[in-house]
């Protein structure tokens, strides 16, 4: 883990995703409600299939999971984990997606599915 901090995050969330930056901003700065803002969009992009706009999402996740400070690091790895849905239904499929989480997000996701004794992605 580096030093990237909350600041550096919304910063680099709010240039690339402007659309999210009236609802980040509600938040009252507090960084787990900012973060859950940016997860709940990243689902709607991965619900309405806009591939580049997941890649780009989650490589930012993927930055800020690696080098952002523990707090950053922590809520990432929570998000992906239990909040993401990558499970296809009749009506949307989401597994695509799961292929462009990094290797490193992907282990700690099926490790925590492990522990949870849920199967699949």
């Amino acid at each position: 883990m580096s030093n990237l901090h909350r600041s550096e995050f919304l910063k680099e969330v709010k240039n690339s995703f402007p659309e999210v930056t009236d609802k980040i901003n509600q938040q009252d700065g507090l960084l787990s409600f900012e973060v859950d803002v940016f997860v709940q969009f990243v689902q709607n992009q991965i619900d309405s299939s806009s591939l580049e706009q997941t890649k780009l999402a989650f490589s930012l996740l993927d930055k800020y999971y690696q080098n952002g400070n523990k707090a950053l690091h922590e809520l990432i790895r929570n998000a992906v984990c239990e909040d993401l849905n990558f499970s296809d239904t009749n009506n949307s499929k989401r597994s695509w997606a799961y292929s462009f989480l990094s290797e490193k997000l992907k282990t700690e996701r099926n490790s925590w599915l492990k522990f949870m004794g849920y199967n699949g992605i």
